[in-house]
């Protein structure tokens, strides 16, 4: 039995609305992706990969505390 409130992997990013500059690098580096593969196939430099990934990231850390600190209100925590 699945607990998240998430039915799959993409309705999480899909949640955070990341730019797709953004998204596509990240994706594909949770797909297991290294940085210079991925720079390979977007065409960027693998510098450019490692700042969107990490952009990305802090975009969902944000948008995830956002969501955590609305879920607490809603339960009176």
């Amino acid at each position: 039995m699945n607990n998240s409130i998430f039915s799959s992997d993409q309705d999480l990013l899909n949640t955070a609305e990341l730019e797709n500059e953004f998204f596509r690098p990240f994706i594909k580096h949770t797909e297991g992706f290294k940085h210079h593969e991925i720079a390979y196939i977007l065409e960027i430099p693998v510098d450019m990969v490692k700042t969107r990934i990490k952009m990305a990231q802090r975009v969902l850390k944000y948008k995830f505390s956002l969501y955590q600190a609305d879920f607490k209100l809603n339960l009176n925590i």
